[in-house]
């Protein structure tokens, strides 16, 4: 029998009775094996026995198996070394023996008496550890360290079944130790002591009798602290779990597994989760039947526990008992059933980290279960905890079947546990109110609001707000389950799945994930949801799932309804891209329907041109950015663009042959044109004149000039602020929608600008034809760059230097365009201005500043006018003079230089002839003047001459040499 605990209890063991003595012997100790199979136990005629434990329907029995006397005293304490298949006894008179578990056959270890109590240290390592204490005198004793090795059966040669390792004295009576590791915890008369590699150290001073036991899968142990406290430490006393609350003082402590027991003074065993301390199981036990008479604070109990958690024994002088643990996935079904679901999640997560093959079926049923009872989040969590092969996303459907009614016959049954009971509408699960029919535990939180008062309305239906709460969070809550598991491999009826996330976001007016979502890959049935989306005033996401089935012109159709505000975007619960344009929906229809436009490659261009239309209308920033991402018949999107206003159509038109798209010249001539009528339009509109800078005409026409108009540098600056939003997708999310759809206003200058640079730039325009549209206007900047063009320099010399008085850039032409003769026109320009206008005195000397060394003196003397003062040009004049003459004397003596060193060179060379003969220098790169192979490294000849031939060669003149004077 056990008593539960109320909360999260759990019938973690079962006690069975499996022995009683029958004979006058009495048990003084017991031993059991790490599977739990056999059964030792010490008497106290100084016999062992061994027991096989076999389980019988009618429960765990105990058959006698082997016999053997091994000491002419009790057995007083029994360890099992598995490892090296080896027992280990300890007598009442303090000596231990080494048994072959399958023999029995005893091996005392030598020089060892006074033994009070044995550890093993939990290892599969051959040889085993073996703790001794032995008590050396009146409170004082020592713990050796012996190395048992395996017995004769298993091929073990040495004579001595154990070496003595290391000895350790301690200053007090060692009443237990137990190995936590590599180390020992000592239990002495009023303290904890630690041995490690170092020495004796101390751990912690209780305020009762020290008892422990070990936690060998944690490297942990439990200490008793207090009368009705234990504390859970490693070897260096820190805390590492929760303490344990006991009811009584306890008379044992021992490991079982996953659990701590707990045998407590007045009966009861007491079972504790090892993680959490927490109290799970209480199982009635006679232990006052126990007492020992003679020494009431020692019963006269005995007990021995597994490290792999197999079984515990307890046993009194009579009798014995097994505590099995029971199944873990027996435990989890009844904590399922009693709706404690913490304590259930907290066992199928320590048995998931071992493996265990019945989580995954769990974690399906516990999600049902909480379904069932309105846990939704939780429900969701153990779902997603699920693999595909144990629970498929579609077995949710039966929540919905108005939705899933074309799969249901598709739909896998599984009964799993057979808990839940199979699944109905959630309408009426919601409606039955079975969330306040459970007297199980209480979500952590109130879903979605739902009051108190809601919540404690006791069995029976809930009311109207709290049931669509519910039903609202039931069905977020699902839809995020389907998006997250969409993805795995091996979803079933994905079609389905993914047409029920649609009428789910689509019914709880979450319309930002509903949008995600059909803008990304998916297979929804879009015949089952249109008019769905379109009764809930969704037409925005109506036309992202109709783009995503390639029905561009149908999706472009709705978009154009939207910014036309024939159809209304209702507001959404939940985000959406409406909301995040402030609620202009025609923002949004106008965005998307750019974006189809400009970036898929499957809409033909005549329905581009279509849509074009409107666009151009509400949004011609828009239709700019479509014709520019396409490839479009450039005279097709002319035919679109009215002349007035001018500012889209030259906009497409400076588009067109900056990028190179068009090469015919009535399209540069006419950009050309129309920014000439727009500048003359901005004129005339503008109350005040913009000044120019004065550098632009020189850039231009120097070409070192770049364009980069307001309307580019807003398309930059939107341009990185795209590439930051791709980088943060929040950014991106509510930024999409707050660029114009106007375009931006352009100032005369940028216009003048933008003329300029198109005319320097291209050479595809009709010059004559710009130039008649500009002559009579005071685009005089213009009229530079054209009359250049046409290499008529001295007429964009009197524009420069007369009309605008510009002589810097009139300097700067010169030297770029005019030479000497640009130089002498430009001064009798400034000269002569005519018109009546006085001569430029000033401005000419700059002019004879500026290129005063290249230009001819007399000719400069016959260009001056007789009225000019020649004090004015005096000084310039001088200097051109000197700088003339200087240049003619520096050319001669740079000649002479060049003659005396071609002399010199001679010199040297004919001297280096006449006393270095019959000597040459050879190099790596010096060859044979005949077969032009390399000479080093080779025999080689010198002729007077200097020249070197290599040994073949002169060989070979040789012999036809010799044979000339032969034939002769």
């Amino acid at each position: 029998m056990s008593t539960a605990d109320p909360e999260g209890s759990r019938t973690a063991f079962e006690l069975n009775a499996v022995h009683q003595r029958r004979d006058q012997s009495r048990v003084t100790s017991v031993g059991v094996d790490g599977d739990g199979q056999r059964l030792y136990i010490g008497l106290d005629a100084g016999v062992l026995e061994e027991h096989r434990l076999m389980q019988t329907p009618s429960g765990i029995v105990a058959r006698f198996s082997a016999r053997r006397s091994v000491s002419k005293k009790g057995v007083v304490g029994i360890c099992l070394l598995s490892a090296v298949n080896r027992l280990a006894a300890l007598t009442e008179d303090g000596h231990v023996v080494l048994c072959e578990l399958e023999q029995l056959e005893p091996v005392e270890i030598q020089k060892l008496k006074g033994a009070t109590c044995l550890a093993v240290e939990v290892s599969s390592r051959s040889p085993s550890h073996l703790a001794v204490a032995v008590r050396l005198g009146s409170r004082k004793s020592r713990v050796d360290v012996y190395e048992v090795f395996p017995g004769a059966a298993s091929g073990h040669t040495m004579r001595e079944p154990a070496r003595l390792l290391v000895e350790y004295p301690v200053p007090d009576e060692v009443k237990d130790l137990v190995w936590v590791g590599q180390q020992l915890v000592l239990c002495l008369h009023r303290t904890y002591k630690v041995i490690k590699a170092d020495g004796l150290r101390d751990l912690l001073e209780p305020s009762t009798t020290p008892m422990c036991t070990a936690l060998a899968s944690a490297n942990v142990a439990v200490l008793l602290w207090e009368d009705t406290m234990a504390v859970v430490a490693d070897a260096d006393g820190q805390a590492a779990r929760p303490p344990l609350n006991l009811p009584a003082k306890p008379l044992r402590l021992m490991q079982g597994g996953m659990c701590i027991v707990a045998v407590c003074e007045g009966g009861d065993i007491h079972i504790y989760d090892q993680g959490t301390s927490r109290l799970l199981q209480r199982i009635p036990f006679p232990v006052n039947g126990f007492m020992n008479p003679d020494d009431p604070s020692q019963p006269q109990l005995f007990h021995a526990d597994t490290p792999t958690g197999a079984c515990v024994v307890l046993a009194s002088p009579r009798r014995i008992w097994i505590l099995r643990p029971v199944a873990p996935d027996n435990q989890a079904q009844q904590l399922l059933r009693g709706r404690s679901y913490a304590a259930a999640l907290e066992l199928a997560e320590q048995c998931s980290a071992k493996g265990e093959p019945w989580v995954p079926i769990f974690y399906a049923q516990a999600g049902l279960l909480l379904l069932q009872d309105f846990r939704w989040r939780e429900a969701i969590e153990c779902l997603e905890h699920c693999s595909i092969e144990v629970f498929q996303p579609c077995e949710l459907f039966p929540l919905f079947p108005a939705w899933t009614e074309k799969w249901a016959e598709q739909v896998p049954l599984k009964d799993y546990w057979g808990l839940h009971g199979g699944l109905i509408t959630l309408e009426k699960m919601v409606g039955v109110g079975r969330r306040y029919s459970y007297g199980g535990e209480s979500p952590s939180a109130d879903p979605v609001g739902i009051s108190s008062s809601e919540m404690d309305r006791g069995p029976g239906k809930p009311s109207t707000s709290a049931r669509d709460k519910h039903l609202l969070e039931a069905k977020q809550q699902i839809a995020s389950y389907l998006l997250s598991v969409r993805r795995r491999a091996g979803v079933r009826l994905m079609d389905g799945i993914d047409t029920l996330i649609v009428h789910l976001l689509a019914n709880v007016g979450d319309a930002g994930r509903l949008e995600d979502f059909l803008a990304s890959p998916q297979q929804v049935v879009l015949l089952d949801v249109e008019q769905q989306l379109l009764d809930m005033g969704r037409p925005h996401a109506l036309a992202l799932l109709v783009s995503s089935h390639r029905a561009a012109a149908r999706a472009l159709d709705l978009w154009q309804r939207m910014a036309n505000s024939q159809i209304k975007e209702k507001p959404a619960r939940l985000g959406g891209a409406v909301s995040q344009a402030g609620g202009d929906a025609t923002k949004v229809a106008k965005y998307h329907a750019a974006k189809l436009l400009a970036e898929e490659e499957d809409v033909d261009d005549e329905l581009v041109l279509r849509h074009l239309v409107w666009l151009r209308d509400l949004a011609p920033l828009r239709f700019l950015q479509v014709v520019k991402a396409r490839s479009l018949v450039a005279d097709a999107v002319l035919g679109l663009l009215p002349q007035q206003p001018l500012a889209l159509r030259w906009r497409y038109l400076d588009h067109l042959t900056t990028s190179g798209q068009t090469l015919k010249p009535q399209h540069h001539t006419e950009l050309a044109l129309v920014l000439v009528q727009a500048i003359l339009e901005a004129e005339a509109q503008s109350t005040t004149e913009t000044a120019q800078k004065d550098s632009a005409v020189v850039s231009a026409v120097l070409g070192s000039h770049t364009y980069q108009s307001k309307s580019s540098t807003e398309e930059s600056s939107r341009g990185d602020a795209a590439s930051s939003k791709a980088a943060n997708p929040d950014v991106a999310a509510v930024g999409r929608y707050d660029e114009p759809d106007e375009l931006p206003a352009t100032s005369e200058a940028e216009l003048h600008s933008v003329l300029q640079s198109h005319l320097h730039k291209s050479h595809l325009y009709d010059v004559l034809r710009v130039l008649r549209a500009v002559e009579s206007t005071k685009l005089y900047k213009e009229q530079v760059i054209l009359y250049c063009r046409l290499c008529d320099h001295p007429r964009a010399l009197r524009v420069l230097a007369v009309t605008l008085r510009e002589v810097g850039s009139a300097i700067a032409y010169c030297k770029q365009h005019g030479g000497q003769d640009g130089f002498l026109t430009l001064l009798e320009m400034l000269l002569h201005p005519g018109d009546g206008q006085q001569p430029m005195y000033t401005e000419a000397c700059m002019v004879l500043n500026a290129e005063s060394g290249n230009l001819d003196p007399m000719r400069v003397l016959e260009a001056l006018s007789e009225d000019m003062p020649l004090q004015l040009a005096n000084a310039t004049l001088a200097r051109m003079l000197r700088e003339r003459i200087h240049r003619r004397r520096q050319t001669r003596i740079v000649a002479k230089l060049h003659r005396s060193r071609e002399l010199l060179s001679r010199a040297e060379k004919y001297e280096l002839q006449s006393t270095i003969k019959g000597r040459a220098v050879v190099t790596d790169e010096s060859r044979c003047a005949v077969c032009f192979n390399p000479l080093a490294g080779r025999i080689f000849y010198v002729y007077p001459s200097s020249s070197m031939v290599c040994a073949t060669c002169q060989r070979g003149f040789r012999e036809g040499r010799e044979q000339e004077d032969d034939s002769d």
